[in-house]
């Protein structure tokens, strides 16, 4: 069986200055265009894991949208229930890092969801219920989430969640205790939560979001805090903790919160407990740091073994 990823496909134009980044004047770098996306990130690093993924999404039939398509494809991720179109079905990201590696500003022009939400309408209940879990970027489309969520509880699927502009999340925070996981970066759990969580040590962060995570009746909850790592929670299990992130040379931060996501995700659907699944997440993030890639283009064969020990 499948892991089912749901998200949007993107065009990644990305800037790098060759000096100190002056954000009023004039900055000469390079640009290099990837495809991104979280969800598409994520599609693409479970199946650099060795994990059979499907990965469901709206991608241009154009050359780029054909590039995006052949590179999933190579990855060995199963494109079957993907909608090809001629509209503007994939999204746009453009971001300036600064000479760090670390983001200095971006813009991001969602792509519509209709397509996606057409697709699930018609064979959704046939997706879900074949799928081994589902990994959601539950930022994409309200109707479209509210009915993943559904048919998931009617099959008794997990649903792992990522996301992406937090558009349906602060909408809609009651879908996240339907989830079995949601893995949040600190900026990002403090806008879920309404408070300032970015720069606390991590066990100050840790003591303000657990009775957040109670009050919302999470399931898990992971937050990443960069350098200082991840904490994480399990109300199922009752327990929780701190991770160390893996010292690494950054070369660029894009999509390592998504490879974060997908080898935690990973070894958790391989019935690894949360914590020794967190440090899996740390690893792989931190093997993305160290590319130029919005995922990691290789890993060992032993990863969760190594990982776990």
């Amino acid at each position: 069986m499948e892991t089912v990823v749901i998200g949007a496909v993107f065009l990644d134009i990305k800037g790098f200055p060759f000096a100190g980044y002056d954000r009023v004047g004039t900055n000469l770098g390079s640009i290099m265009l990837t495809h991104g996306g979280v969800a598409r990130n994520v599609a693409e690093d479970m199946a650099n894991l060795g994990q059979d993924v499907s990965f469901i999404s709206m991608i241009d039939q154009d050359a780029l949208g054909n590039a995006a398509r052949d590179r999933l494809l190579a990855a060995g991720v199963s494109l079957t229930n993907t909608v090809f179109t001629k509209e503007k079905g994939m999204g746009m990201w453009l971001a300036v890092f600064d000479d760090k590696g670390d983001l200095a500003g971006s813009i991001s022009h969602m792509p519509a969801p209709a397509p996606a939400e057409a697709l699930f309408e018609e064979k959704g209940e046939e997706i879900i219920k074949n799928a081994k879990n589902v990994v959601l970027e539950i930022d994409l489309s309200e109707p479209l989430t509210e009915r993943v969520l559904t048919l998931s509880e009617k099959y008794k699927k997990d649903v792992y969640v990522i996301v992406a502009n937090m558009s349906v999340i602060l909408k809609r925070p009651d879908f996240l205790s339907r989830t079995k996981c949601i893995i949040l970066n600190e900026i990002e759990a403090g806008r879920l939560f309404k408070m300032p969580l970015r720069g606390l040590a991590p066990e100050a962060l840790l003591k303000k979001v657990t009775p957040k995570a109670k009050e919302m009746k999470l399931k898990q909850l992971i937050v990443t805090m960069g350098e200082n790592g991840a904490a994480y929670i399990d109300l199922e299990e009752g327990i929780s903790g701190l991770c160390p992130a893996v010292e690494c040379i950054v070369v660029d931060t894009t999509g390592a919160g998504d490879a974060f996501f997908s080898a935690c995700v990973t070894a958790l659907s391989k019935g690894m407990p949360l914590d020794k699944a967190v440090k899996c997440g740390a690893k792989l993030a931190s093997l993305t740091l160290s590319t130029a890639e919005s995922v990691c283009p290789h890993t060992e064969n032993d990863f969760f073994r190594v990982s776990e020990e």
